[in-house]
């Protein structure tokens, strides 16, 4: 076959699997290589067929068709965007990264 259905993805194969919780296949002729990733989600990279749920949720992972350190929200990054990058830091407070030049009120 030349496509999956809705909720089926094709892996390099040819073969259709269920797609994993926390992507969006709610569209024919899903592939691996493209799943879009549910917010609050994170997939390390395009040949993973695992998907999970970020360790700040939305804000540090706001979904999309891209895998890694790339699905992360500016400020995150790590496995689960999980750490801050350089030049921000964890505010406990507001529970986010926020970078260095942010004026403290």
């Amino acid at each position: 076959c030349d496509s999956c259905e809705r909720d089926y993805y094709m892996n390099e194969d040819g073969e259709c699997h269920e797609c994993p919780d926390g992507t969006e296949c709610d569209a024919v002729g899903n592939e691996l290589g493209s799943l879009r990733v549910e917010a609050g989600y994170f997939r390390g990279a395009v040949e993973s067929t695992t998907v999970d749920k970020c360790t700040f949720g939305e804000v540090a992972c706001p979904g999309g068709n891209k895998t890694g350190d790339n699905l992360c929200t500016d400020g995150y990054e790590g496995p689960l965007c999980d750490s801050c990058e350089e030049d921000y830091y964890y505010d406990s407070y507001t529970m986010e990264c926020v970078t260095c030049s942010n004026p403290q009120v």
